[in-house]
């Protein structure tokens, strides 16, 4: 019977050390190297509306305001 050859999982070589190095790594390091990496500071739009102070909507709300009495 031959070798079989197992395909590498991208998981296995992210945890790998270079070389011949060994480490340990605890379950919750595990999680955070598996969970995608959100950068919360590039949100400035989207569904929420705008996350940041706008000068020209406070503005057109105080107009507004100020037009209906």
């Amino acid at each position: 019977m031959g070798r079989r050859k197992h395909a590498k999982s991208k998981v296995d070589d992210q945890f790998r050390g270079s070389g011949n190095t060994v480490f340990h790594m605890d379950g919750v390091d595990v999680t955070l190297k598996r969970m995608p990496y959100v950068d919360g500071w590039v949100c400035r739009g989207g569904v929420h509306g705008d996350t940041k102070y706008n000068r020209r909507k406070e503005k057109r709300d105080l107009a507004r305001r100020l037009e209906e009495g």
